[in-house]
């Protein structure tokens, strides 16, 4: 699965997605326009916060 990480998240949650097979791209430093650009190619998007 192909997932798209919007906000920055906890680096232990790319991890366990990656090691269980999953491609993760990180894309919180791209603009919004970039986003709407690439956002189709996910099968997952993940909006969330360290915080």
């Amino acid at each position: 699965m192909k997932i798209l990480f919007i906000d920055k998240v906890h680096p232990k949650l790319q991890e366990l997605l990656e090691n269980n097979g999953h491609y993760c791209q990180l894309a919180y430093n791209q603009s919004q326009k970039e986003i709407i650009e690439i956002i189709a190619g996910f099968d997952g998007r993940f909006l969330g916060s360290l915080h």
